[in-house]
């Protein structure tokens, strides 16, 4: 017995939510296709299915395979990612596809879709200076900060005078130079110096304007046989010059420092900024990262979650990069 089509349109849409498919008149009875599907340690939802068996359609030539289109999303209602981790990606008949791209896929007969999940704070992949640029002079990171960037690594810092700013942070284990970015705030970010000793942990932008306020991230670069590659990027600092009625954050107050949890349980940080002038939230007031997000993860709202017996560090860090650390206890 036939199925409708709305089976298939259900599987792109449950699973990948896009389908293109060809039409054709007069068509003969083709193969089964079986789609199989493999959560790779996620969790199924209300929507999973393990299989589908795509019967033959009229719309189809007799012996051709079936192409369409696959949207790479997340579709929480099919499938959840495993604790600590995150959507990466879909792999289909053994062809690695990165979230949010979008696919022309042809299967001649079976089809073989495995979802990819990564750690929370994995290091970046490797990429080229060139890509690694696109990817920073193109993101709006007064909203955001740039994708694959961590705190823990650098713990990037600003300070400022007048009209220079002082970044200070911790040296990369395997970086053989540094590449700092920045602009004023509002504007996109550009290269403004490169260092090429590793061991520096220390640069200081001059002439600059009082009473602004400016941007920086760096990231560390590795030699290779195939070139220089970026392997680590810092989170985005913000940081106003002196000579204004806007100050930077001088030291974060946190009612607890050690705090326990069970597993599945919460625990809301509630941090608070101390400063001798007015600070305008730049990014956001408060950001926070989980030094082990398979023991407790953090949301951006500051809300830690048990996931497995252990002890971790949360880290709280203010637009200027000062920060202190949560130890989490989870039972």
């Amino acid at each position: 017995m036939k199925k409708s089509l709305s089976l298939l349109l259900a599987f792109i849409i449950l699973f990948t939510s896009a389908l293109t498919l060809p039409c054709f008149a007069n068509a003969e009875e083709m193969p089964h296709h079986i789609v199989t599907f493999d959560a790779n340690g996620g969790k199924k939802g209300s929507m999973w299915h393990d299989t589908i068996d795509i019967e033959e359609y009229e719309s189809f030539l007799p012996n051709k395979p079936i192409r369409f289109m696959i949207n790479v999303e997340e579709n929480t209602s099919v499938v959840e990612a495993p604790a600590g981790k995150v959507f990466d990606g879909m792999e289909v008949n053994g062809v690695r596809y990165p979230k949010g791209k979008v696919v022309d896929v042809t299967a001649t007969y079976d089809i073989r879709v495995k979802f990819l999940w990564k750690g929370k704070n994995d290091p970046p992949k490797p990429q080229t200076e060139e890509k690694a640029d696109k990817v920073i002079t193109s993101t709006n990171t007064d909203k955001k900060d740039v994708s694959g960037s961590r705190f823990k690594r650098f713990k990037l810092k600003a300070s400022a005078k007048s009209k220079s700013v002082v970044l200070t942070w911790k040296a990369v284990s395997g970086a053989d130079k540094y590449i700092i970015y920045g602009s004023k705030c509002g504007k996109k970010m550009k290269k403004v110096a490169t260092i090429k000793n590793p061991k520096t942990t220390k640069k200081t932008i001059k002439k600059l304007k009082k009473a602004t306020y400016y941007k920086y991230m760096i990231v560390a670069c590795k030699n290779t046989s195939a070139g220089s590659r970026v392997f680590e990027k810092s989170k985005t600092v913000h940081c106003t010059t002196d000579g204004g009625k806007n100050g930077n954050p001088n030291g974060i107050s946190l009612k607890k420092a050690k705090v326990s949890v069970k597993k599945n349980k919460t625990y809301k940080i509630t941090p608070s900024l101390t400063g001798k002038k007015k600070i305008p939230t730049h990014i956001a007031k408060f950001r926070y990262e989980s030094a082990s997000p398979d023991i407790a993860t953090v949301t951006s709202k500051g809300t830690v979650k048990g996931v497995k017996k252990g002890k971790t560090k949360i880290y709280v860090y203010t637009q200027n990069g000062i920060y202190k650390t949560v130890t989490v206890t989870v039972k």
